[in-house]
């Protein structure tokens, strides 16, 4: 396992935790923080320091163009959608792009009926993957990547679109989406996702969550960096609380001592990972572990994992 992953999981520290439904949240904590600079997908684009475009009028699905404003690297972490142009997609991997340049981003369209445009640029939808997409996802990309030795940063694209399909049939029928699009599901959810959101408030000097879904230890997301933690907390709430809405929750007797054992047990397992190093998009290397328990992925920059996530195999 490379050591920056590693070392940054053995500074963690473990908050408050919290219970909804099947949800659990256990924040995460670190005296780490990134030693640069850097700005995130939200800030970028509200500032009008990034711009997302398709790579040409005609368009790939599996491709978007991002121009870096700003003199900052520009974080988008894996999952993250965007709305706009000829379709709503998800970035594949967490990438840290250049400041001052356009790059050529890997993505999967969340959006299966449309392939027209309705804007000339992509904005951020507000919305990070359905926990249980991103999850497999992530599963496909790394089981690749430890067979070819390196990560390609494509994801399966059927797959993705079978994930939405299941959610979109389980919705009323004139609640369905007619795109079929993912930004629609969650738009459709919004009341109880929002019921989540405000439950889940962010801890004070919080940069990670782990997440245990009925009783079980699900994922971690970690940035360390408080601030650009707090501009994707919101997202990665909802994500889990859509994927617990489309699930059947199941009463547990565990309490917080029982939650924190099981949440130490899921991050014991990260550093026992197989893991393959393959240059990054753009800056840093992209770090993918697998083992019979989880996958997952980091971003390492500078010798330091910017992000780092890890989700439970089914």
């Amino acid at each position: 396992m490379n050591n920056a992953v590693t070392s940054l999981i053995n500074t963690l520290s473990m908050g408050d935790v919290k219970t909804m439904g099947g949800l659990t949240i256990v924040p995460l904590m670190t005296v780490e923080k990134a030693p640069f600079g850097f700005i995130t997908l939200r800030r970028a684009l509200q500032k009008g320091l990034a711009e997302i475009t398709e790579v040409s009028e005609s368009g790939v699905v599996g491709k978007l163009l991002v121009k870096n404003k700003c003199e900052l690297p520009l974080l988008i972490v894996d999952g993250e959608e965007l709305s706009g142009a000829k379709q709503n997609r998800i970035v594949n991997v967490t990438v840290l792009l250049e400041p001052m340049q356009v790059t050529e981003v890997p993505v999967s369209c969340t959006e299966r009926g449309r392939w027209n445009y309705n804007s000339d640029k992509f904005d951020d939808s507000g919305n990070i993957a359905e926990h249980r997409l991103r999850a497999d996802k992530s599963a496909d990309l790394v089981d690749r990547s430890m067979r070819m030795e390196r990560n390609d940063f494509e994801a399966d694209q059927m797959k993705v679109w079978s994930s939405i399909e299941e959610m979109n049939c389980s919705m009323a029928p004139g609640e369905r989406s007619r795109t079929e699009s993912m930004k629609d599901v969650f738009h459709s959810q919004r009341h109880t996702l929002e019921e989540y959101a405000t439950f889940f408030k962010m801890t004070y000097g919080q940069k990670g969550l782990l997440s245990i879904i009925n009783g079980k230890a699900s994922s971690i997301d970690l940035v360390a960096d408080t601030e650009a933690f707090a501009d994707i907390y919101d997202k990665l709430i909802r994500s889990l609380a859509l994927s617990v809405a489309y699930s059947q929750p199941t009463e547990t007797k565990l309490d917080a001592d029982d939650f924190k054992i099981e949440a130490h047990s899921f991050l014991s397992k990260i550093g026992a990972c197989d893991s393959v190093n393959s240059p990054s998009v753009s800056m840093g290397i992209d770090v993918c572990y697998s083992s019979p328990a989880l996958t997952g992925s980091a971003l390492v920059a500078k010798d330091f994992a910017l992000h780092i996530n890890a989700f439970a195999r089914k």
